[in-house]
């Protein structure tokens, strides 16, 4: 098969399988921040996932480098995002496990089904708008800060589409915490699992990764907190 890159694109090796991804300066590129959250998901053997706001597609790819036996959609907005998760998907040959879809999660009626799926996954924005400093380029401002959907839009989207006792994770910045547990049990998902994560154990986290379940009763576990060394 041959294939071509756009300008400015590049093709990086992912180091499990043999998978690709294309990657771009003209857009938000994957962190460790994916990885992270792609580890902590646990998905068995025919579930149904959706990630809401895939990017370029890296959790998908990860998710099924973890197990093949999965069915996963890929929501992505931005159309220049869209367009490279969709060929990265095709390129690595996923086109039967991984669904790219370009859609609003605000507006999924009719383009998925509702409470179907077992994992709904997410890295969101972490940035509420205009706080912080904002990225000139509107592709990679809107993958930071919450311009075209925000975390209720998130968990909402999220909510809709569990089915009961269905799993939510999502990976976000630590002072939004009270705002996730919040957002989380005002729609019915209760949270279940949180770790920490650190560069460095003596400094407070930089990261939360979070569990969550659909009509799941109270009561939440604190894991051994992740350290990030270099």
């Amino acid at each position: 098969m041959i294939f071509i890159l756009k300008e400015t694109e590049v093709l990086e090796e992912l180091g499990i399988k043999n998978y690709k991804i294309i990657q771009s300066q003209t857009v938000f590129k994957f962190g460790t921040d994916s990885v992270l959250l792609s580890n902590f998901v646990k998905v068995k053997k025919g579930e149904k996932v959706a990630d809401l706001g895939t990017g370029t597609g890296i959790i998908p790819i990860l998710l099924i480098a973890k197990n093949e036996n999965c069915e996963i959609y890929g929501i992505e907005l931005n159309p220049i995002s869209f367009d490279m998760a969709y060929r990265t998907i095709k390129l690595n040959n996923l086109q039967e496990k991984i669904k790219i879809i370009n859609a609003d999660l605000r507006k999924l009626d009719g383009i998925l089904p509702k409470n179907e799926f077992d994992i709904v996954v997410c890295n969101p924005p972490y940035k509420q708008e205009n706080t912080g400093l904002i990225n000139k380029n509107e592709n990679i401002k809107s993958a930071r800060h919450e311009a075209t959907c925000t975390l209720e839009d998130v968990i909402i989207c999220a909510k809709s589409l569990l089915k009961f006792g269905g799993r939510f994770y999502l990976i976000h910045k630590p002072e939004r915490l009270s705002d996730i547990i919040c957002l989380m049990r005002k729609h019915k998902i209760e949270a279940k699992k949180l770790c920490f994560v650190h560069s460095d154990i003596k400094k407070e986290p930089s990261l939360i990764l979070i569990e969550g379940k659909s009509g799941g009763k109270s009561g939440i576990r604190i894991q051994a907190p992740i350290t990030i060394n270099n």
